[in-house]
């Protein structure tokens, strides 16, 4: 996703409504052995697109997460 900091998106579907009628699912990790984080879940009927500030703060949150990952022994 351009902006947000190196996260990704994947999208849902529900059921009888397809891919578009579902959720999305921002998520991050940082190493093959490590969590996957969630870092943002909603429904597309919601949202289509996170705005430039959304994914600017999506970003910062991904770079904390990162940095507090990286800080466990």
């Amino acid at each position: 996703m351009p902006g947000a900091g190196g996260v990704r998106k994947l999208k849902f579907g529900a059921k009888g409504k397809g891919k578009r009628g579902g959720a999305r699912v921002i998520y991050d990790w940082y190493s093959d052995d490590g969590p996957i984080y969630a870092v943002l879940v909603y429904g597309k009927n919601e949202k289509t697109d996170l705005k430039p500030e959304e994914a600017k703060a999506v970003a910062a949150f991904a770079k904390a997460i990162k940095a507090t990952y990286r800080s466990k022994p």
